[in-house]
Protein backbone atom coordinates (compact mmCIF):
# COMPACT_ATOMS: atom_id res chain seq x y z
CA UNK A 1 0.00 0.00 0.00
CA UNK A 2 1.27 3.00 -0.85
CA UNK A 3 2.74 5.56 1.87
CA UNK A 4 1.67 8.69 3.12
CA UNK A 5 3.95 11.02 5.48
CA UNK A 6 0.96 10.84 8.57
CA UNK A 7 -2.82 10.24 8.34
CA UNK A 8 -4.74 13.13 8.07
CA UNK A 9 -8.75 13.34 9.01
CA UNK A 10 -8.97 16.89 10.15
CA UNK A 11 -11.35 18.78 7.46
CA UNK A 12 -8.98 20.66 5.16
CA UNK A 13 -10.14 24.42 4.32
CA UNK A 14 -10.95 25.98 0.76
CA UNK A 15 -8.04 27.44 0.73
CA UNK A 16 -6.39 24.28 1.13
CA UNK A 17 -7.93 21.97 -1.52
CA UNK A 18 -7.44 24.97 -3.93
CA UNK A 19 -3.38 25.27 -3.62
CA UNK A 20 -3.20 21.70 -3.60
CA UNK A 21 -5.50 21.51 -7.03
CA UNK A 22 -2.71 23.84 -8.16
CA UNK A 23 -0.25 21.62 -7.09
CA UNK A 24 -1.49 18.92 -9.49
CA UNK A 25 0.63 18.59 -13.09
CA UNK A 26 -2.82 18.83 -15.75
CA UNK A 27 -6.07 18.88 -16.15
CA UNK A 28 -6.81 15.08 -15.80
CA UNK A 29 -5.29 15.31 -12.34
CA UNK A 30 -7.03 18.75 -11.03
CA UNK A 31 -10.31 17.63 -12.06
CA UNK A 32 -9.67 14.14 -10.37
CA UNK A 33 -8.60 15.52 -6.90
CA UNK A 34 -11.82 18.45 -7.72
CA UNK A 35 -14.37 15.46 -7.85
CA UNK A 36 -12.86 13.71 -5.38
CA UNK A 37 -13.10 16.85 -2.88
CA UNK A 38 -16.56 17.93 -3.89
CA UNK A 39 -18.00 14.53 -4.41
CA UNK A 40 -16.70 12.57 -1.61
CA UNK A 41 -16.75 9.43 -4.23
CA UNK A 42 -14.42 6.52 -3.51
CA UNK A 43 -11.51 6.71 -5.71
CA UNK A 44 -12.74 3.33 -8.02
CA UNK A 45 -16.29 4.72 -7.95
CA UNK A 46 -14.79 7.63 -10.17
CA UNK A 47 -12.10 5.71 -12.19
CA UNK A 48 -13.16 2.29 -12.29
CA UNK A 49 -10.84 -0.99 -10.80
CA UNK A 50 -9.53 -4.03 -11.93
CA UNK A 51 -11.32 -7.70 -10.88
CA UNK A 52 -10.32 -7.88 -7.20
CA UNK A 53 -10.50 -11.10 -5.14
CA UNK A 54 -10.85 -9.50 -1.07
CA UNK A 55 -12.00 -11.46 2.18
CA UNK A 56 -14.56 -11.23 4.67
CA UNK A 57 -15.29 -12.95 7.83
CA UNK A 58 -16.15 -16.50 8.44
CA UNK A 59 -18.68 -17.34 10.85
CA UNK A 60 -15.67 -18.20 13.82
CA UNK A 61 -14.08 -15.00 12.51
CA UNK A 62 -17.53 -13.46 13.87
CA UNK A 63 -17.86 -15.34 16.74
CA UNK A 64 -14.15 -14.37 17.79
CA UNK A 65 -15.34 -11.00 16.83
CA UNK A 66 -18.11 -10.62 19.02
CA UNK A 67 -16.05 -11.75 22.37
CA UNK A 68 -12.80 -9.89 21.28
CA UNK A 69 -10.79 -12.48 20.50
CA UNK A 70 -10.36 -12.00 16.72
CA UNK A 71 -6.60 -12.01 15.57
CA UNK A 72 -5.46 -8.18 13.59
CA UNK A 73 -3.88 -10.83 11.05
CA UNK A 74 -7.11 -12.31 10.87
CA UNK A 75 -7.53 -13.06 7.06
CA UNK A 76 -4.09 -15.24 7.19
CA UNK A 77 -5.79 -18.08 8.88
CA UNK A 78 -8.18 -20.09 6.35
CA UNK A 79 -10.46 -20.96 8.77
CA UNK A 80 -11.28 -16.94 9.33
CA UNK A 81 -12.11 -16.34 6.08
CA UNK A 82 -14.04 -16.83 3.02
CA UNK A 83 -12.99 -15.73 -0.26
CA UNK A 84 -14.98 -12.69 -2.41
CA UNK A 85 -14.72 -11.88 -6.13
CA UNK A 86 -15.22 -7.97 -7.25
CA UNK A 87 -16.31 -7.57 -10.65
CA UNK A 88 -14.23 -5.65 -12.34
CA UNK A 89 -15.71 -1.77 -12.22
CA UNK A 90 -16.42 0.43 -14.99
CA UNK A 91 -15.65 3.73 -13.50
CA UNK A 92 -17.34 7.20 -14.75
CA UNK A 93 -17.85 7.27 -18.06
CA UNK A 94 -18.46 10.45 -20.46
CA UNK A 95 -22.41 9.42 -20.81
CA UNK A 96 -22.71 9.22 -17.28
CA UNK A 97 -22.27 13.26 -16.87
CA UNK A 98 -24.52 15.31 -17.87
CA UNK A 99 -24.64 19.17 -17.77
CA UNK A 100 -28.24 20.75 -17.24
CA UNK A 101 -28.00 24.60 -17.15
CA UNK A 102 -25.13 25.17 -14.31
CA UNK A 103 -25.06 21.68 -12.54
CA UNK A 104 -23.20 18.90 -13.29
CA UNK A 105 -25.41 15.85 -13.33
CA UNK A 106 -22.79 12.74 -12.28
CA UNK A 107 -23.97 9.31 -12.06
CA UNK A 108 -21.68 6.55 -10.22
CA UNK A 109 -22.16 3.25 -8.85
CA UNK A 110 -21.35 3.26 -5.41
CA UNK A 111 -19.55 -0.06 -4.04
CA UNK A 112 -19.08 -1.92 -0.89
CA UNK A 113 -23.01 -3.35 -1.07
CA UNK A 114 -23.79 0.34 -1.52
CA UNK A 115 -26.91 1.84 -3.35
CA UNK A 116 -27.04 5.30 -5.20
CA UNK A 117 -30.43 5.88 -7.31
CA UNK A 118 -29.78 9.68 -8.54
CA UNK A 119 -26.60 11.61 -9.90
CA UNK A 120 -25.14 13.52 -7.94
CA UNK A 121 -25.08 17.41 -8.26
CA UNK A 122 -22.19 20.18 -8.52
CA UNK A 123 -22.81 23.63 -9.43
CA UNK A 124 -20.16 24.63 -12.33
CA UNK A 125 -19.87 27.90 -9.67
CA UNK A 126 -18.53 26.21 -7.20
CA UNK A 127 -14.58 26.25 -6.68
CA UNK A 128 -12.72 24.48 -9.45
CA UNK A 129 -15.88 22.12 -11.02
CA UNK A 130 -15.20 24.34 -13.74
CA UNK A 131 -12.02 21.58 -14.36
CA UNK A 132 -14.70 18.48 -13.80
CA UNK A 133 -16.46 20.09 -16.84
CA UNK A 134 -13.79 20.95 -18.78
CA UNK A 135 -11.99 17.22 -18.65
CA UNK A 136 -16.04 15.84 -19.13
CA UNK A 137 -15.68 17.48 -22.58
CA UNK A 138 -12.43 16.46 -23.70
CA UNK A 139 -13.41 12.77 -22.94
CA UNK A 140 -14.86 10.56 -26.04
CA UNK A 141 -18.28 8.80 -25.78
CA UNK A 142 -17.87 5.42 -23.91
CA UNK A 143 -13.97 6.37 -22.81
CA UNK A 144 -13.69 7.03 -18.98
CA UNK A 145 -12.99 10.37 -18.19
CA UNK A 146 -10.50 9.46 -15.69
CA UNK A 147 -8.85 6.62 -17.27
CA UNK A 148 -6.36 5.37 -14.57
CA UNK A 149 -5.54 2.81 -12.36
CA UNK A 150 -6.82 3.54 -8.47
CA UNK A 151 -3.04 3.60 -7.57
CA UNK A 152 -2.52 6.18 -10.09
CA UNK A 153 -5.22 8.30 -8.56
CA UNK A 154 -3.55 7.88 -4.83
CA UNK A 155 -0.41 8.56 -6.25
CA UNK A 156 -1.76 12.28 -7.89
CA UNK A 157 -3.23 13.17 -4.59
CA UNK A 158 0.05 12.14 -2.77
CA UNK A 159 2.14 14.16 -5.02
CA UNK A 160 -0.41 17.49 -5.07
CA UNK A 161 -0.69 17.03 -1.55
CA UNK A 162 2.83 16.86 -0.40
CA UNK A 163 2.44 13.43 0.98
CA UNK A 164 -0.17 14.29 3.77
CA UNK A 165 -3.48 13.05 1.47
CA UNK A 166 -4.84 10.03 0.32
CA UNK A 167 -7.69 9.67 -2.24
CA UNK A 168 -10.21 8.17 0.50
CA UNK A 169 -9.68 11.46 2.96
CA UNK A 170 -11.77 13.32 0.57
CA UNK A 171 -14.71 11.08 1.26
CA UNK A 172 -14.25 11.97 5.07
CA UNK A 173 -13.71 15.32 4.40
CA UNK A 174 -17.31 15.57 2.66
CA UNK A 175 -18.60 13.14 4.70
CA UNK A 176 -17.55 15.67 7.71
CA UNK A 177 -18.78 18.76 5.86
CA UNK A 178 -22.22 17.52 5.59
CA UNK A 179 -22.82 16.11 8.78
CA UNK A 180 -21.84 19.40 10.34
CA UNK A 181 -25.26 20.75 8.14
CA UNK A 182 -28.71 20.31 10.35
CA UNK A 183 -30.57 21.05 7.68
CA UNK A 184 -29.05 17.70 5.43
CA UNK A 185 -31.39 14.62 7.21
CA UNK A 186 -29.64 11.57 7.47
CA UNK A 187 -31.57 9.96 4.84
CA UNK A 188 -29.85 13.02 2.83
CA UNK A 189 -26.54 12.10 3.63
CA UNK A 190 -27.44 7.93 2.95
CA UNK A 191 -28.56 9.32 -0.23
CA UNK A 192 -25.05 10.88 -1.27
CA UNK A 193 -22.58 8.30 -0.31
CA UNK A 194 -24.95 5.19 -1.14
CA UNK A 195 -24.83 4.39 1.94
CA UNK A 196 -27.75 1.03 2.58
CA UNK A 197 -26.35 0.87 6.57
CA UNK A 198 -26.10 3.80 9.31
CA UNK A 199 -23.48 2.25 10.52
CA UNK A 200 -20.26 4.29 8.70
CA UNK A 201 -22.48 6.96 9.01
CA UNK A 202 -22.87 6.96 12.55
CA UNK A 203 -19.46 7.03 13.27
CA UNK A 204 -19.36 10.70 11.42
CA UNK A 205 -22.37 11.76 13.54
CA UNK A 206 -20.88 10.63 16.80
CA UNK A 207 -17.50 12.13 15.60
CA UNK A 208 -19.02 15.76 14.07
CA UNK A 209 -20.90 16.27 17.83
CA UNK A 210 -23.70 17.11 15.58
CA UNK A 211 -26.72 15.36 17.85
CA UNK A 212 -24.99 16.95 21.18
CA UNK A 213 -25.37 20.01 19.45
CA UNK A 214 -28.58 19.70 18.56
CA UNK A 215 -29.91 18.62 21.99
CA UNK A 216 -28.09 21.04 23.67
CA UNK A 217 -29.80 23.63 20.99
CA UNK A 218 -33.01 22.60 21.80
CA UNK A 219 -32.44 22.93 25.69
CA UNK A 220 -31.71 26.67 25.13
CA UNK A 221 -34.46 27.23 23.01
CA UNK A 222 -37.44 25.30 25.10
CA UNK A 223 -35.99 25.83 28.58
CA UNK A 224 -36.62 22.52 29.84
Amino acid sequence: MPKYKSKVEQVISIKTFENIVNNAENLRDQSLISILYWSGLRKAEITGDKERMYYIYSKEAHRLSKIGELPKNWNHYPELRVEKIRPEIEGILAEDIELIEDELHITAKALKRGERLKPLILSVNLSNVDLIEKQWKLTSYHSKVWDMSTWQAWDIVKKASDGRLYPHFFRLNRASRIVDDYEITIKDIKDWFGWKSSVTLGKYLAKSGRGIRKISDSMKRRKI
